[in-house]
């Protein structure tokens, strides 16, 4: 790429004429370094998956390798970003995460970066599809774009529990000849799982004992 050399060109004449005189020339190479700017290959390693856990999450993996070629080159710098397009707009935490938001490359080099998508709690189904976009340095421009497709499928799950019965009051006296009194009973479904819709139906029956009161002879 660099460098001189010299050249020295003597001139002679015939007869009696001896050397005239030497010419010297220099030649110095200088020659810019040249780089010829390529598209950056991408790979999308994973586009569709399904959540199956509530508030649970994805993985996926975004490959970039730097194509850019001759002694010039230099690092390229890649910006990330990402927007997500949520079939409902509750379903999913927006904006999707990612495990880096900046990288740099020499020519040749390559790199994953992570992109997780989360599903909301208490979520039971929905669809959300992630654009990833990598923007570069250099006059590369937008190198590429990724999709992935996110579907939250989560069956409802019920643990059953013993319902509580609660009596209130405890106790009560009748005063009057014929009198009454009454109570307030409540039932409380403890049934649990995921947004459970299923209502339980309980049947309540009374069951009175009766006390006679010891006579003394």
């Amino acid at each position: 790429m660099s460098g001189y050399e010299q050249y020295f060109c003597n001139w002679y004449c015939s007869g009696s004429c001896q050397m005239l005189h030497p010419i010297r020339q220099t030649t110095t190479l200088n020659i810019a370094p040249i780089c010829t700017v390529a598209s950056a290959y991408s790979d999308n390693r994973s586009s569709f998956t399904n959540d199956h856990a509530d508030s649970g999450s994805v993985n996926y993996t975004r490959e970039c390798e730097e194509h850019d070629t001759g002694p010039g080159c230099t690092d390229t710098a890649f910006n990330l970003s990402v927007k997500d397009s949520d079939s409902s707009g509750t379903n999913f935490l927006v904006p999707s995460g990612l495990s880096s938001s900046t990288v740099s490359l020499a020519p040749g080099a390559s790199i994953d970066v992570t992109m997780t998508v989360t599903a909301v709690s208490g979520k039971m189904s929905g669809m959300n599809n992630t654009f990833c976009n990598w923007y570069c340095s250099g006059g590369h421009g937008k190198c590429c774009i990724h999709t992935a497709t996110t579907t939250l499928n989560i069956a409802p799950i019920c643990t059953v529990a013993a319902p509580t019965l609660v009596i209130a009051p405890s106790s009560q006296t009748i005063t009057a000849d014929g009198g009454s009194v009454s109570y307030t009973v409540n039932v409380k479904n403890n049934d649990t799982g995921l947004r459970i819709r299923t209502n339980s139906t309980f049947n309540l029956s009374v069951t009175a004992l009766r006390f006679r009161r010891k006579q003394t002879l």
